[in-house]
């Protein structure tokens, strides 16, 4: 009934349009993802939120959970966010972010790894990337240090990488080094 009561304010509390929706527990939490890919996300969160639980220090693992807290919604239109992106949040629709088509072409960690970026930007006061220092081609595309969205990517990555030793994260992990302009 709480759940129920909760789920009524939040829905009624968003701009978010409504939309069929599943609840995934994250944490002792309700998260809400869209019905029709209910499996998939609940697939990709209970393996990386096992991976924490399991092998993240105690203080990273309570970085990237409290990142994850400012999510309640994933929702899904195929052609939701700028051309390109995968996954984006906005300032006005708080504790929601929104997937699309492109979402489900990338790897299990990407995606992963795109949810955790935009819950940061769900926690921080401040949406906006920087400028690019160490690739100016890509525009205002990066952050300015490891406190930042793409800042939790590297550093979810990296220890993922050093536990693992997988290719993907090491080849992911080499693609976002670029997108923090001080480290």
């Amino acid at each position: 009934m709480r759940y129920l009561f909760l789920a009524l304010l939040l829905i009624g509390c968003s701009s978010t349009p409504p939309q069929a929706t599943k609840i995934f527990t994250l944490d002792e939490r309700a998260l809400y993802l869209p019905a029709d890919h209910f499996n998939k996300l609940s697939e990709i969160l209970s393996s990386e939120l096992t991976y924490i639980q399991t092998i993240a220090p105690a203080e990273f693992k309570t970085e990237l959970l409290n990142s994850l807290k400012s999510l309640s919604f994933i929702h899904y239109q195929e052609n939701n966010c700028s051309q390109g992106q995968v996954a984006c949040a906005f300032a006005d629709s708080p504790h929601t972010i929104f997937i699309n088509k492109n979402f489900f072409e990338i790897s299990k960690l990407e995606q992963f790894t795109s949810i955790l970026h935009e819950a940061t930007h769900l926690k921080q006061e401040n949406f906006e990337h920087v400028k690019c220092y160490k690739k100016p081609e890509w525009g205002y595309e990066c952050d300015e240090d490891l406190n930042s969205a793409y800042g939790i990517e590297y550093k979810y990555l990296l220890h993922k990488y050093i536990n693992t030793k997988d290719e993907q994260s090491a080849q992911l992990l080499r693609r976002i080094f670029n997108r923090i302009n001080k480290i």
